[in-house]
């Protein structure tokens, strides 16, 4: 038994030495990770655990192949989220691409009995020729409010005059959108400008100046929550995770960390009116000291607590022109709100339970409040200190402690990992992760990009999308 069960073992130095009890976060860096192969998942065992060990409520995970690329140089995304409240109504949205940060095409399709089958295939495109250059519109995220019965979506929308991701930097703009038909059609579709007589199309919120800045999602697991644990009156609004590319004194693009590119991260704060459409304001922005973070922080994932605490866990970054050798230390940055997303603490390395700081690479993550009243958070670690945005994986899920919102070590489990067959550049990340309104399990959608290879910065985009059921006991 013990053969098969230690037949496939990989040891990563993931996380620092114990240190339960301290208040200051230990730099020992010798705990080891044990990742075990069963044949068909893996699960995260510590060479050094509990003296009570630590009951997780992740039990078993496994992978499907959801969609094939369709051509050589393509890669397809895939990810599907309720429309209803209540109703197992679902969209599918599949995306392709074929080069960096750039959706060629969306297809969408629909579901009345919760993903067992489709119906009426669609097209939205995501560029058009415009006076000035190419307008893009991309579908970023999604929410239900349980109220309405409707779907807001949130889109991201530029004039990139040589269609080049990096200007959307100054050009991105944000609309949401409300549908109560999974989004074939639209009842609304605005853009999103804070209240007040000074705010326009051109200056729609607090620190953003089209055309010289930016507001935007970061990427499609920054879901937006509604508020349900909040006194006074903020239960029902919207928080919708945002980054912002500020501007320094000059008003031009303010980039102190040297990396490729720079972001403080906050939330828009939609209310319902009486129109049936949202008023917005934002709150007060997270901003990371460059000298510990080149990128700042970027891509933030929100959850609220039942005590009314909401947490963000954001994307940070070394490297750059300040850290071309990567000295500083890759974490995942966290900060916290008392007062229903307004303001904000400073943001510090996230960390386990027991204090113990883990690396990981530039990249997005998610949070999820689970209906077992359980949160989890799903993200990719490190067994060294990572370079910019690499390695990305393998990607893992872990519990998250409601007492003190940390990660709880003991219940990581690895979804998935590099192969050895696979290219070191192969990435595990820019996932999406629901729940299952049936089964009570966690999907998780992946496209691994650079599988096949990535030689002398060519890169294969060539890349099958992923689905992996996360079984919640």
């Amino acid at each position: 038994m013990m053969k098969k069960i230690l037949l496939f073992a990989i040891v990563f130095v993931f996380l620092v030495g114990c240190s339960s009890g301290q208040e200051e976060p230990v730099y020992l860096k010798n705990n080891q990770l044990l990742f075990l192969d069963d044949g068909s998942t893996y699960r995260a065992f510590y060479v050094k655990e509990r003296k009570e060990a630590y009951e997780s409520s992740i039990w078993n995970i496994t992978k499907e192949l959801n969609r094939v690329s369709p051509e050589e140089g393509t890669a397809v995304y895939s990810r599907t989220f309720y429309t209803k409240a209540s109703q197992n109504h679902l969209t599918e949205l599949i995306s392709y691409e074929t080069s960096s940060d750039t959706i060629d095409s969306y297809v969408l399709s629909y579901s009345i009995d919760n993903g067992n089958s489709y119906y009426s295939f669609s097209t939205m495109g995501t560029a058009q020729s415009a006076s000035g250059g190419t307008l893009r519109k991309y579908w970023q995220t999604q929410i239900v409010d349980p109220i309405q019965n409707k779907m807001v979506v949130f889109f991201l929308k530029g004039l990139l005059p040589n269609d080049n991701p990096l200007e959307g930097m100054r050009n991105w703009t944000l609309w949401y959108g409300i549908t109560s038909d999974g989004g074939k059609t639209f009842e609304t579709e605005e853009q999103i400008i804070k209240q007040g007589e000074m705010y326009s199309p051109e200056y729609p919120l607090d620190g953003v100046y089209v055309g010289r800045n930016s507001i935007m999602v970061g990427d499609v697991a920054c879901l937006p929550i509604q508020l349900k644990y909040q006194n006074g009156g903020n239960n029902g609004k919207i928080l919708v995770p945002v980054q912002i590319t500020p501007l320094d004194e000059h008003g031009e693009l303010y980039n102190p960390g040297g990396g490729y590119t720079y972001h403080y991260s906050c939330v828009l704060i939609g209310t319902w009116n009486q129109e049936g459409k949202l008023d917005w304001d934002i709150s007060q922005p997270v901003v990371a000291d460059p000298a510990k973070t080149t990128r700042g922080v970027l891509e933030p994932t929100l959850a609220e607590f039942p005590d009314g605490d909401i947490l963000m866990v954001m994307r940070g970054s070394n490297g750059g022109s300040n850290d071309p050798k990567h000295i500083l230390d890759s974490y995942k940055w966290y900060s916290y709100s008392k007062d229903g997303g307004y303001s904000w603490s400073p943001p510090k390395p996230w960390m386990c339970d027991d204090n113990t700081i883990f690396y990981s690479p530039s990249s997005c993550s998610q949070l999820i409040e689970h209906s077992n009243g359980k949160y989890y958070w799903i993200g990719n670690v490190s067994n060294r200190n990572a370079e910019g945005n690499l390695p990305r994986w393998p990607l893992v899920i872990g519990e998250v402690n409601p007492d003190d919102y940390m990660l709880i070590k003991d219940s990581v489990m690895v979804i998935d990992i590099k192969k050895p067959e696979q290219s070191s550049r192969v990435t595990y990340s820019n996932f999406f992760a629901r729940e299952d309104r049936v089964s009570k399990d966690i999907l998780v959608y992946c496209t691994p990009l650079f599988e096949n290879g990535y030689e002398n910065k060519q890169s294969d985009w060539t890349a099958n999308a992923y689905v992996y059921t996360v079984n919640i006991k």
